[in-house]
């Protein structure tokens, strides 16, 4: 990730005589993947609105498992369940909803091929969190139906997540050791 550093003018003074803001940029393109997004990290929190420890809102994506028991989703494809942990701050603005579960999901093959549609209902594991309240914690899981041949799952965020990330996306790996 790529950090920028701009200095503000002072009232009366000129630029670079102010104090310092740190603002997170967009990742340098070696950091990007061929499709143009970040690669994801189970286990690592996305943040966004923090005053110091404190945020708004966290997301966290505590696990990806193929096929987990009693798990079902309409389709012809795997199951692959992404479980997450979303946390709220005091500060959460209004109208937020489960990022993971109102995001645009895909999955690529190994030639790069994108399948955009591998959501559906399901049976058994999925669960979402309608409008999220301030000062809460979610665990929650959001079941995808993925063709077996394709070997990673792309998080788009659409409305409630598109502040968590300074990327387009995030790319996740359906190797086994997640």
């Amino acid at each position: 990730m790529t950090t920028v550093t701009v200095t503000a003018p002072v009232a009366g003074g000129t630029a670079g005589t102010g104090s310092g803001a740190t603002v997170e940029a967009m990742p340098a393109a070696e950091d990007l993947t061929p499709r143009g997004n970040a690669v994801g990290t189970v286990g690592e929190p996305l943040t966004s609105g923090c005053v110091g420890q404190v945020c708004d809102l966290t997301v966290t994506v505590t696990g990806i498992e193929v096929n987990p028991a009693n798990c079902d989703v309409y389709g012809d494809g795997q199951v692959v369940a992404v479980r997450h942990t979303i946390v709220t701050g005091p500060n959460l603005p209004a109208q937020v909803w489960d990022p993971m579960g109102t995001s645009s999901w895909m999955a690529v093959d190994e030639q790069g091929t994108v399948n955009s549609k591998i959501t559906g209902g399901w049976v058994g594991c999925g669960d979402s969190a309608d409008e999220l309240m301030p000062n809460s914690t979610y665990h929650l899981t959001t079941p995808l139906n993925v063709p077996a041949t394709h070997t990673t799952l792309i998080w788009r965020p659409i409305n409630s997540g598109k502040d968590l990330i300074a990327a387009r996306g995030l790319e996740f790996s359906l190797s086994p050791s997640q």
